[in-house]
Order: C-alpha cells, then structure tokens, then sequence
C-alpha cells in the first residue's frame, strides 16, 4: 500500500507584513524577487516534460497567485511613487512572459526585449 501524501504540495499561506509597512527599497526588492520567481516557476510550466501532471497544476496556481503578488506591489508603488516606470516595466514584463508562454522562439523574445528596452519616441 502507498500513501499517497497531497498536503505537502497544498500551498501554504505565508506569515507576511502589509504591503503599507514596506519601505520604498523593500517594496523595489520584493518586486525584482517576485518577477525573478514569476519566471522561474513560467520555464518550469512550458516544460513538456510536466505538461498534464500535477505539478504542472500546481506550477500554473503559483503562477497566478505571484502574478497577483506582483500587481499589489505594482499598485502600492504607484501609489507611493506615481510614476510612468512602473507601468512600462509591468507591460514589458507582461508582454515578454506571454511570448514565452506562447512558445516564441528565444530569438523572437530577445528581438521583443530589445525592442521594449529602447526609449519611447512620441
């Protein structure tokens, strides 16, 4: 007989502060660690290898919820610090993880980096 353990993968709810009781800098970490984790767990999910498992479920709810994560700290830095940055880091970022999710070639995703990066001209 095997036992089958499932609560160890149930997500667990973390002991965090309020958003609110983030310094400035603290909040700047936490978004560079969000968006580092967004895209850690985004490689694993387009692994063909985990396609269709449980951990591929898995994967796509923690993706959710971090991409959350991220638009709370977005939202509470813009409102703090009114700024267009925030907006089109967040739209770069956006428009890169869907390449990535939609199995753009890396050099199609790196010519979009590229072209995100420059300055707009208006």
């Amino acid at each position: 007989m095997t036992l089958i353990v499932t609560a160890a993968c149930a997500p667990q709810a973390a002991s965090t502060p309020p958003l609110s009781r983030l310094t400035i800098s603290e909040l700047d970490a936490l978004y560079d660690a969000l968006l580092a984790a967004e895209d850690a767990i985004a490689s694993k999910t387009n692994s063909p290898r985990i396609r269709g498992t449980a951990l591929h479920e898995y994967l796509s709810a923690r993706f959710e919820g971090i991409a959350t994560e991220i638009d709370l700290v977005v939202a509470e830095l813009r409102g703090r610090r009114p700024s267009d940055r925030w907006a089109s880091h967040e739209r770069a970022h956006r428009l890169i993880m869907h390449a990535c999710r939609c199995g753009e070639s890396p050099a199609d995703i790196a010519d979009l980096a590229h072209d995100l990066s420059r300055p707009e001209t208006h």
